[in-house]
C-alpha cells in the first residue's frame, strides 16, 4: 500500500506540473487577460496575489506564497481525481471523466471563493474586493475563464493519467 501511495503521489505531482501552470497564468500572467475592452475589465482576478496576501501582510513573497498554495491545492485535487478513478474502477475514457471531475472541482473551488470574504484579512479590511460564490462580483469573462480552466485541469489530469496506466 505504501509503495502504491508513493507512486500515486509522484504521478500526481508530475500531473500537477503539467496541468497547474495554465490556471494562474491565465488569470494573472498574460496582460491581455486583465485589460479593458470597451471600458470593461475582462478578468480582474489575481489568484496568486489573493492567495498569498491571505497569509501575510508583507509585500515581499506574496506571489511565491500564492503560487505554492495554488500548486499544493493542484496536487491535492489531482490526487482526488485519480483516487476517484481508482475507487470507481475507471480505466478508459478518462478524458470524459476528467471533464466531469473538472466541473465538480470548479463547483468546489467556486464555493471556496465565496468563503474567501470571511477568511481573507485584506477583504475584511476592504483592501481587496470579495469575489463572492461563483465569482458573482466579477465580470462574466472571469466566471467563464474560471470554469474553463478547471475543465482544462480535469482534461489534463484525465488524459495524462490514462496514458500512464
Amino acid at each position: 500500500f505504501v509503495i502504491f501511495f508513493i507512486f500515486h503521489v509522484r504521478i500526481m505531482i508530475f500531473l500537477d506540473f503539467h496541468g497547474f501552470p495554465w490556471i494562474p497564468m491565465d488569470f494573472h500572467g498574460y496582460p491581455w487577460m486583465s485589460m479593458d475592452i470597451n471600458g470593461y475589465a475582462q478578468m480582474p482576478m489575481n489568484i496568486l496575489y489573493m492567495m498569498g496576501s491571505m497569509m501575510s501582510r508583507s509585500s515581499g513573497p506574496l506571489y511565491l506564497m500564492g503560487f505554492m498554495m495554488h500548486f499544493g491545492m493542484g496536487v491535492i485535487f489531482a490526487i482526488v481525481h485519480t483516487s476517484l478513478y481508482q475507487a470507481f474502477g475507471l480505466e478508459s475514457e478518462l478524458l470524459v471523466w476528467g471533464l466531469l471531475f473538472g466541473a465538480v472541482h470548479w463547483v468546489v473551488a467556486s464555493m471556496g471563493m465565496g468563503m474567501m470574504g470571511s477568511m481573507h484579512p485584506r477583504i475584511r479590511d476592504g483592501e481587496l474586493a470579495a469575489p463572492g460564490a461563483f465569482l458573482k462580483t466579477y465580470p462574466m469573462m472571469s466566471v467563464v475563464g474560471f470554469f474553463m480552466l478547471h475543465l482544462i485541469f480535469g482534461l489534463i489530469v484525465g488524459s495524462v493519467y490514462e496514458a500512464l496506466l
